[in-house]
C-alpha cells in the first residue's frame, strides 16, 4: 500500500483490511481486488445527500471511515 494526499494507507483501519485480504489471497490480484470491492460496499454507503445538494468534496481516507459514506471519487 502507499500513501498519497487523500489514501492514508498508514491507518490502522486500512492496515488491518488490507492484512485480512493479504492473508485471504496472498497472491490473486484480482481476487484482492474482489474483496476490497466487497470491503467497500459492506462498509460504506453512497451518499445522495451529498450528490443532490452539490457539495462533492475531497475526503480523505480518515473522513471517509469516519463517516462511512460518500460518492464514487471517495472511493
Amino acid at each position: 500500500l502507499e500513501s498519497n494526499d487523500t489514501v492514508q494507507t498508514q491507518l490502522p483501519e486500512i492496515q488491518a483490511a488490507a492484512n485480512k485480504i493479504r492473508k485471504a489471497e496472498p497472491t490473486n490480484r484480482r481476487k484482492q481486488i474482489q474483496l476490497i470491492l466487497n470491503y467497500l460496499s459492506e462498509n460504506y454507503e453512497y451518499d445522495y445527500e451529498m450528490l443532490k445538494n452539490n457539495i462533492v468534496r475531497p475526503l480523505s481516507t480518515e473522513q471517509a471511515l469516519k463517516t462511512g459514506k460518500g460518492v464514487c471519487q471517495h472511493y
